[in-house]
């Protein structure tokens, strides 16, 4: 009798052996689900970061592209375009006058001479 009491003693051991087995085996399985999907989010998240770092990219030549420079220093004598329009390459969109070599030769009046000031519209 202490033989038989002994082997199902065993046999009940075994099945919970086997239960926490199983247990065991089936959280792990969800753990690896968990990182699967913390995988896939990781890598979304990348690829939204790259995306991200494109367009910023792209944002920042397409502002550049707004910004005109002149090849001289010097003050805008005429513009021949408004803030806001497009225009293609080549257009021209204002006359630069040099200020470093700037030399007039005009007729004034005497009495008008007395009342200009640098900087005066014409």
């Amino acid at each position: 009798a202490d033989t038989h009491e002994h082997v199902e003693s065993l046999r009940h051991d075994v099945e919970r052996a086997q239960a926490q087995y199983d247990a065991a085996r089936a959280q792990i399985q969800g753990v690896q689900s968990q990182i699967d999907a913390s995988q896939a989010q990781l890598e979304q998240a990348q690829a939204g970061l790259k995306q991200a770092q494109a367009d910023a990219a792209q944002a920042r030549v397409a502002f550049e592209d707004t910004e005109l420079r002149a090849r001289i220093d010097g003050r805008i004598g005429n513009k021949t375009v408004q803030v806001g329009q497009f225009v293609a390459a080549g257009t021209r969109t204002m006359t630069v006058v040099p200020v470093a070599s700037l030399y007039l030769s005009a007729n004034f009046k005497e009495t008008q001479v007395g009342l200009m000031r640098a900087g005066q519209p014409a």
